[in-house]
Parts: C-alpha cells; sequence; structure tokens
C-alpha cells in the first residue's frame, strides 16, 4: 500500500504529512510525558506498599525490642534479688564458720580439760590402789615381824588380783576402769616375779604418764 499516489494533490498530501506527524508526534507526546507520569505512579505505589511493609516490620522489631528491654530489666532484677541472696548467703556461711570455730575452740577446752580431770581422777585413783598394796604389804609384814606368820606377799601376783577384781565389777567405760586397767598394764609388763616390796608399784603414777598404751587408758582412747 502506497502511503502517497497521485490523485492525494498537494493539499492531500500536506493532510497526509500532517496527520502522520501528528500520531508520531502523540506517540512521542505519551512516551515522554503520560507515561513516565503513570511509571512514576506505579513506582510511587510500589514505593509506598514496601515504605508501608517496613513500617510494619518497624513497628514488630520496635515491640520485639520493648518486650527485650523488659525482659532484660526483669532478668536485671532477678540477678540483683540473687546477688543479694548469694551475699547474704555467703555473710550467714561466714557466721555459720565462725561459729563453728568457736565451737570448735570451746570443744577442744572443753576435751583439754576432760582430758586432764581424766587424768587426775586416774592419778587419785591408782594412789588409793598403792594405798591398798602398801596396806596389805604391811599387815602381812606385821603379822610375819610380830605373830610369826609367814608372809606369801609378791608385789606383782597382788597387784594383778587387785587390779583384775576391781575391773571385772566396773564398767568399761567408767574412769576407775581404765586407772585399774593401766595398773595391770603395769604390773605385767613392769614389775618383777617374786618381789615382797611394796615401793616398786609407785613407779605406776609415772607408768601412767610416759607408757604410749598407758597414756592412751588414761585419756580414754583405749579401753
Amino acid at each position: 500500500m502506497n502511503f502517497w499516489t497521485k490523485d492525494d494533490g498537494f493539499i492531500g498530501g500536506i493532510y497526509k504529512i500532517t496527520a502522520t506527524s501528528a500520531l508520531i508526534f502523540s506517540v512521542w507526546a505519551y512516551f515522554n510525558t503520560i507515561h513516565p507520569v503513570f511509571q512514576k505512579e506505579k513506582e510511587l505505589q510500589t514505593a509506598q506498599l514496601v515504605i508501608k511493609d517496613l513500617e510494619v516490620r518497624r513497628a514488630d522489631i520496635s515491640k520485639d525490642i520493648e518486650e527485650l528491654q523488659i525482659e532484660v530489666s526483669n532478668k536485671e532484677l532477678e540477678l540483683a534479688k540473687a546477688n543479694d541472696i548469694l551475699i547474704k548467703t555467703r555473710e550467714y556461711a561466714d557466721e555459720k564458720t565462725k561459729e563453728m570455730e568457736r565451737f570448735q575452740q570451746k570443744m577442744n577446752l572443753l576435751n583439754k580439760h576432760l582430758v586432764q580431770t581424766r587424768k587426775e581422777a586416774v592419778q587419785t585413783i591408782l594412789s588409793a590402789a598403792l594405798d591398798k598394796i602398801s596396806k596389805r604389804h604391811l599387815d602381812l609384814y606385821i603379822a610375819e615381824k610380830y605373830r610369826g606368820e609367814v608372809s606369801d606377799f609378791d608385789l606383782k601376783t597382788y597387784t594383778l588380783q587387785l587390779a583384775k577384781d576391781k575391773m571385772s565389777r566396773i564398767d568399761e567405760k567408767h574412769v576407775e576402769y581404765s586407772a585399774y586397767n593401766v595398773l595391770y598394764l603395769f604390773a605385767k609388763t613392769e614389775l618383777e616375779d617374786n618381789v615382797n616390796d611394796y615401793k616398786p608399784a609407785f613407779q605406776v603414777i609415772i607408768f601412767a604418764e610416759t607408757n604410749v598404751k598407758a597414756r592412751a587408758i588414761v585419756i580414754g582412747l583405749n579401753a
């Protein structure tokens, strides 16, 4: 199809040229004026949707931050309470430790006093036993000297029998039992046989303080 014919003439040609130019201008004007506006409007709507979505996300993030801040505050409060409890617990533990130390000191003093009391009691009981031994020896000596009776006194035998008789009638936990146990140990290990004299028996006092086993018996560590 020919755009230009011989029948168009000058006026017809001008008309076609003008119409064509107008069409081209309209297309050009659309793409350079109206279309960019529509495109910008579409971009603006898209941007507004993005902004709205970002605002929603920002609100969610702000809410999360607020919740986190509340949680942090609560945790800090719990931590402060826990720290206060820890401080009070440490103070309580320190006080109990000091109380235990004071109690231990009292116990040590009481034990020391108890040991000393047991030592003194053992010495008193041993002294009474020595009196019996010396009295028995004296009675036999007088009977032999003035009545002509034969003395069969043997220090070791008499001391062992005296100790065994006393121990058989006394509770093992009693301090008197410990005293006669020391006397028995002394007679068995230190006294010689066939000794017709009471004076060697007095060494039991020193024996009770120096012999390891005897000392353990005195303070109640060994029955």
